[in-house]
């Protein structure tokens, strides 16, 4: 019974992640209700014990991680994180509902997966992955204070001008250091702009 609460909890955290990452997809993408839905399904199947139901979800589910990721709507590494921990889960749920595996035929199972390809993105199992899969591939932690409090203006608007962050200095640097921060956060992936000079806007990718 433990170890099915163990699953259970894993597939709400994954779930909450499918949520945050569609937060990102362009509005009225029908895979937002389509990759939320499958994932409320596989938890509510793992609720019933309907572990071959959960497990056809989450077939489902990578497919559709799969047509995501070739869209280029986020970085690829959000939907091969979430494709590896899905897959792990596809495991866990095999061994709880048929019983342990040998490990070669574990073994076996994961090269099928291909996991290998993201090995270099080695994930903890706990609930840190939602917040690992709203991370670029350069770490936030190499960002500067000033670079971090500007990226924090970008998680409640679609467009952000330079008139909005010089305040946020309250007028201690220049909009020459603004800029110069802005190319870095454009330089690690992490924002984007569009238009030049006194129409430019940026927007987090």
């Amino acid at each position: 019974m433990e170890k099915s609460q163990d699953i259970l909890r894993r597939a709400l955290d994954l779930t909450l992640a499918i949520y945050r990452l569609t937060d990102k997809l362009p509005k009225g993408e029908v895979l937002i209700s389509q990759l939320r839905k499958l994932g409320n399904e596989a938890v509510g199947d793992l609720i019933m014990d309907n572990f071959s139901g959960a497990r056809k979800k989450i077939d489902l589910l990578l497919i559709y991680f799969k047509i995501s990721q070739a869209q280029n709507w986020v970085s690829e590494i959000n939907w091969l994180i979430l494709k590896n921990e899905y897959q792990k889960l596809n495991l866990k749920i095999a061994g709880f509902w048929a019983g342990e595996r040998p490990k070669e035929e574990k073994r076996e199972n994961i090269m099928s997966h291909n996991i290998g390809n993201i090995a270099q993105y080695k994930m903890s199992h706990n609930v840190a992955v939602e917040q690992a899969l709203l991370e670029p591939v350069q770490r936030r932690g190499n960002l500067s204070s000033r670079q971090q409090k500007i990226l924090e203006e970008f998680k409640n608007k679609d467009l952000v001008k330079m008139v909005d962050l010089i305040p946020l200095f309250k007028k201690t640097i220049s909009e020459r250091t603004i800029r110069n921060d802005l190319q870095v956060l454009i330089k690690n992936k992490l924002i984007n702009k569009k238009g030049e000079r006194k129409s430019t806007v940026y927007f987090s990718n």
